[in-house]
């Protein structure tokens, strides 16, 4: 895939990886609710295992863009960024909130809300997490700038052996304590800083194989990771999904590692120089790169629409009991393109697209043709 393009030198597959980003966020909040059976859980284990890595990919695609940058304002342009529309969505949710889920008018529910204590805020923890490793960056790019590439093997080691060590004790349900106590007092094992460096390092490592090769070693990384993380969901569960925990799950990890290897290397020549052609094609990248900009937006709106549907609507809550393989995929499609578009139309309208997480409004192809 393309790695520039443009004038404006853009990194096309980081906006690619975006936007299978977000599909996978939406997806797991969707295939989620399907455990109402071991037919439904079954089927629905099978998609959750893969698109967990949604978080995860974000995380990384901002390790790819912030690390190794100025320092200058870099906190003050970050949070901006971020807190923006976030606040935004914070008054959205308080009040529909108080509208559709029996909240009240108070200020204890407002803060409920804006630290994810509400029921239906609870999704906000990506937020404070994103910004808690925003804090981090300066503090690496200062020691990366001096230490260089030592540095960041130093680094990448130091938090390889954190996840591996939380993994063992949180994830995997190794009961050791002198391990508990050691993973009690690792550095930064709360944030989402190592998918930082690691996504950093994957952007900018130049790795002496050819795109064929690396290719085959992504889709080894993501069948290991993903076979691991789909026992897991089997494991000592019943039909109720584990909590994500995405920041010491190595299964994850190996699957982010491998997703993001495959969107950076894979080329559609090495299959046919026509549907290559297909993927450069400057509409289907224009789309891509809207969903892309819509991302942020999408997160927020998506978990609205679909607290309401499920939490109050009858109708969507029979669909969870249903033939899950029919009714993912149609609820997917349903809910995906309702908030694209809903956040599409914000991007247009100033009083609401602080709202929509837009930096830039890009031109917006709807026209579908060419990929016929």
């Amino acid at each position: 895939m393309n790695v520039i393009n443009d004038s404006n030198k853009r990194i096309v597959y980081l906006d690619f990886l975006r936007a299978f980003a977000i599909i996978c966020i939406v997806l797991i909040h969707i295939s989620s609710h399907f455990n109402k059976n071991i037919t439904n859980f079954n089927f629905s284990a099978i998609i959750t295992a893969f698109v967990l890595i949604g978080v995860p990919l974000f995380f990384m695609i901002s390790g790819a863009l912030l690390i190794g940058k100025s320092n200058e304002n870099f906190i003050n342009k970050r949070f901006k960024r971020v807190l923006s529309p976030f606040l935004f969505w914070v008054i959205i949710y308080f009040f529909c909130g108080i509208i559709f889920f029996n909240g009240k008018f108070i200020a204890n529910y407002f803060l409920d809300t804006l630290f994810a204590n509400s029921s239906i805020s609870k999704v906000f923890w990506f937020v404070y997490c994103l910004l808690g490793g925003y804090l981090l960056i300066p503090i690496v790019n200062g020691f990366l700038k001096t230490e260089k590439d030592k540095g960041l093997k130093y680094l990448l080691i130091l938090f390889t052996i954190s996840v591996i060590l939380s993994s063992l004790t949180g994830f995997c349900n190794i009961k050791l304590n002198y391990l508990n106590t050691i993973v009690r007092y690792l550095p930064f094992a709360s944030t989402p800083i190592f998918y930082f460096l690691v996504g950093y390092y994957l952007n900018n490592k130049k790795f002496n194989i050819s795109n064929g090769k690396m290719v085959l070693i992504s889709i080894i990384l993501i069948s290991i990771g993903y076979i691991l993380e789909l026992n897991y969901l089997h494991t000592s569960h019943g039909f109720k999904f584990p909590v994500a925990n995405f920041l010491i799950n190595f299964n994850l990890i190996i699957e982010s590692i491998g997703v993001f290897i495959f969107f950076k290397y894979f080329n559609l020549n090495l299959i046919s120089g026509k549907l290559n052609s297909l993927l450069n094609n400057y509409r289907l990248i224009s789309i891509i790169r809207n969903l892309s900009g819509c991302s942020f937006g999408i997160y927020f709106v998506h978990c609205l629409i679909l607290d309401y549907l499920f939490k109050k609507g009858h109708l969507f809550y029979q669909f969870t009991v249903g033939k899950a393989y029919i009714w993912i995929p149609i609820t997917f499609l349903v809910i995906f393109l309702i908030s694209w578009l809903i956040i599409y139309l914000m991007s247009k309208i100033p009083i609401l697209k602080i709202g929509s997480g837009f930096k830039y409004i890009f031109i917006f192809y709807i026209n579908f043709y060419f990929l016929f």
